[in-house]
């Protein structure tokens, strides 16, 4: 998450600026410390649009850019020289484009309490800035989910949702 700007309503559609941003840690399995790995900054734009599938769901589609600092694309790309083989040449990662991303996502809530979602991912990593790394493997990939999600708990006092 991060700042946004919202663009304001548009029929039963909504548009904004999301300047997304986060830090990323990972834990080894010889060492039960997280280790700051680096970050990553993700502006995108998304459109949300109320009811365009049946009065009670929500469609979203968002397109944004990927960025990480050289210290993430060091631990995914970086090949140090002692690691070096002949399938495998030595590589210095640098930070900066990661790719662009384009997401599509239904809920749908059939309850104050019960929402169900899906949604598709598409990445692209075409320009990348460590695409020459023995390490990167796929200029495209996609990833589909789905799940479902129960609030136990809700404040008396409530808002208008906004999806």
């Amino acid at each position: 998450r991060g700042p946004r700007v919202d663009f304001g309503d548009w029929g039963e559609g909504a548009r904004d600026l999301a300047l997304q941003g986060r830090a990323v840690f990972s834990i080894e399995t010889d060492d039960s410390e997280a280790q700051a790995r680096g970050f990553v900054a993700q502006p995108l734009v998304r459109y949300r649009h109320k009811g365009l599938f049946g009065p009670k769901t929500v469609f979203k589609m968002d397109v944004g850019a990927v960025f990480a600092t050289e210290k993430l694309h060091d631990y995914y790309y970086d090949v140090d020289s002692g690691f070096a083989q002949a399938n495998r040449p030595a590589f210095e990662a640098s930070g900066g484009y990661l790719g662009t991303e384009i997401g599509f996502d239904l809920f749908y809530a059939p309850t104050d309490r019960w929402t169900v979602f899906s949604g598709l991912d598409l990445h692209m990593h075409h320009g990348a800035a460590n695409t020459d790394s023995p390490l990167f493997e796929d200029r495209f990939g996609a990833s589909v989910f789905f799940g479902a999600a129960y609030a136990f708990k809700q404040s008396e006092k409530r808002v208008p949702r906004r999806d």
